[in-house]
């Protein structure tokens, strides 16, 4: 009796530690269960998008389930009520940010009566981080959602069409570069504390990140993911070369003790490297310098480079900006944006096949010096292999003769890696002139959003006869918050998906009574995201009792694959089987499970709690 007096001791002691309103409070709320039934959001989760995946275990003889979501602990007046047939709802209205919200699912059955909800849970939304607003002038607008990293606040956001945020990136300070077909989404996190401050991330929608670089080198604008698995991204690389004589820099350098030549080896030159590492290790296992490849002869004359380099002590030579890499070919695509350069590069041989841009003196430009592109951002390679980039214009007023500067958004063709020439330009207006940053996406639907940092970081949709049917405005400002890129995308879930067991199971013991398997096992792998994925889905078990198989399948948003194992019959009372099935693009997604098959007790009421 002892032990028990002191328990109730502490039991009262804490009480008195508590106000009245908190102790209603604790006890209307949802308490962290020992073992949740509910996978995601987790509990007392803080999430920073209004678009939510909900994910729940399988409960025994389930058919669908019941999903309430609401303000209120008790559950009254809920704001949303739905069903699912699978282990997945993703809800995208009427959830709020800064709020709190509290959330529960019920099993509905055809075989047997649940009166009681399963389990609840709770999770906040949090705060909202921009401030964007679009205009809609043409109903013929690929009405998706639209992705921005901004440079220099260190943060990304997500807007509808109509201009709601429903995603950022919180606290995280992640900058979005790209998404890529599988969804999978690709940046930087501001780090301050580490000396190569921006390393290179895959990270999903809630904010974590799959892949980090090693950090060795500063990683800067572009990291992707090769067809291989391993990544690919642009890092910095110095050599020390001579400062060009005759420019206006030159009595500059010569004034604080250079030579300034054009021949005297005195002063750092910053190219790039890019570099392909192991997905799984980190290691380096591919490079490809531009010191190797192009001549210091080539270098930028009238971008003003060499004056920053007098105020910076380092010469930006290259300053690549954006890779591209064509599966088919097995090549890459790399923009050198002070050279004014598009270069294609083999893989893995390194071979240059050819440069396009302006010819800066050396004579190794093979075309395209008609197109007069000036320090141009981003890279799309279309199927048909033409190349769609944003002319940022920095020399536009010199090349053309104009009396303010010009962006421009380009779609280039390529005619047989011997000529290039423009099939579709779109010169956006003085106000919208991006000096720095910014991309062209060409669409689904053959529109093209161009994103430029002009008036405070800006994205137009422009139709085919470029007229603009869609605005997107993010209220930015300079220096800090100049937009890095935007692209449409299809939502903020990939690879998620349900795999459902069959639903005889006892999943509170994760056993099966052999008195209820037919002929065969029924599984079900939905696939839940906004996009196309591939699956693995993978099955063994002992003594022969099911034939192992390892099947694999692509499903489209929504898409059911039914899977039906034949069942062996056998005497033993002690059987096991395992199935897990994997996104092939979202590994870390992967789900398993390992089942006990016995003949011993049943499968009645006292293992199910919800039963009525």
């Amino acid at each position: 009796m002892k032990p028990k007096f002191l328990i109730l001791i502490i039991i009262f002691s804490s009480c008195d530690l508590l106000k009245d309103d908190q102790i209603i409070n604790n006890i209307n709320e949802p308490q962290l269960p020992i073992q949740s039934q509910l996978i995601e959001p987790e509990f007392n989760e803080i999430i920073y998008s209004t678009h939510i995946l909900f994910e729940w275990k399988q409960q025994q003889f389930a058919n669908t389930y019941s999903i309430e979501i609401c303000k209120n602990s008790d559950f009254s007046n809920c704001e949303i009520n739905e069903t699912s047939s699978s282990l997945v709802k993703i809800i995208t209205n009427d959830l709020n940010w800064n709020t709190e919200y509290f959330w529960r699912i019920k099993v509905i059955s055809e075989s047997h009566n649940f009166d009681n909800w399963v389990d609840s849970s709770k999770f906040r939304i949090g705060e909202k981080l921009g401030n964007a607003y679009t205009n809609i002038y043409n109903s013929n607008s690929q009405n998706d959602f639209t992705i921005y990293g901004s440079f220099f606040d260190f943060y990304s956001a997500a807007i509808d069409a109509v201009g709601n945020e429903i995603w950022n990136t919180g606290n995280s300070q992640f900058v979005f570069y790209s998404m890529n077909s599988n969804g999978k989404l690709f940046g930087s996190q501001y780090s301050p504390h580490l000396e190569n401050n921006l390393p290179g991330i895959e990270f999903n929608s809630r904010n974590e990140i799959i892949w980090q670089e090693p950090n060795d080198h500063f990683l800067h604008h572009e990291l992707i993911q090769l067809p291989n698995g391993n990544y690919m991204g642009i890092v910095e690389e110095s050599k020390y070369g001579p400062i060009p004589a005759g420019g206006s820099w030159t009595p500059q350098f010569q004034g604080i003790g250079y030579v300034a030549d054009g021949e005297t080896i005195e002063f750092r030159w910053v190219g790039d490297r890019i570099v392909e590492w192991d997905s799984e290790t980190g290691a380096e296992v591919w490079s490809w310098s531009t010191f190797d490849y192009f001549t210091m002869n080539d270098y930028d004359i009238h971008g003003g480079t060499w004056m920053e380099a007098y105020q910076a002590n380092r010469y930006d030579w290259t300053h690549a900006n954006a890779l591209a890499f064509d599966e088919n070919e097995n090549t890459i695509y790399i923009s050198s944006r002070h050279l004014s350069r598009v270069s294609k590069i083999a893989y893995p041989s390194g071979a240059l096949l050819w440069n396009m841009g302006i010819e800066l003196g050396s004579g190794d430009i093979d075309f395209g010096n008609n197109l007069q592109f000036s320090f141009q951002h981003s890279l799309q390679i279309l199927p048909n292999k033409n190349i769609v980039i944003l002319d940022n214009g920095n020399l536009s007023q010199s090349l053309f003769g104009t009396d303010y500067p010009i962006s421009r958004g380009l779609e280039i063709q390529i005619n047989n890696n011997k000529s290039a020439e423009i099939v579709w330009e779109y010169n956006l207006p003085q106000n919208l002139f991006g000096f720095a940053s910014g991309n062209v996406q060409k669409l689904e639907n053959d529109n093209y959003m161009i994103t430029t940092v002009g008036d405070g970081g800006t994205s137009l949709e422009v139709n085919s006869e470029n007229e603009i049917v869609w605005e997107g405005k993010y209220n930015l400002t300079l220096p800090a918050g100049a937009v890095y890129r935007a692209q449409r995308i299809k939502g903020l879930f990939a690879g998620n998906f349900s795999l459902i067991l069959p639903k005889e199971i006892n999943f509170n013991e994760n056993t099966l009574n052999k008195s209820l398997i037919d002929d065969e096992l029924e599984f079900l792998v939905k696939n839940e995201s906004n996009y196309k994925e591939t699956f693995q889905f993978d099955i063994s078990s002992t003594d022969n009792f099911l034939t192992t198989q390892l099947i694999e399948f692509e499903l489209s948003p929504e898409q059911i694959e039914i899977i039906q194992i034949p069942v062996n019959q056998t005497d033993n009372n002690n059987i096991t089987f395992s199935v897990s099935t994997t996104p092939i693009n979202h590994p870390y997604l992967g789900k398993s499970h390992l089942i006990n098959v016995t003949s011993e007790g049943t499968n009645n009421s006292q293992n199910i709690i919800m039963e009525k």
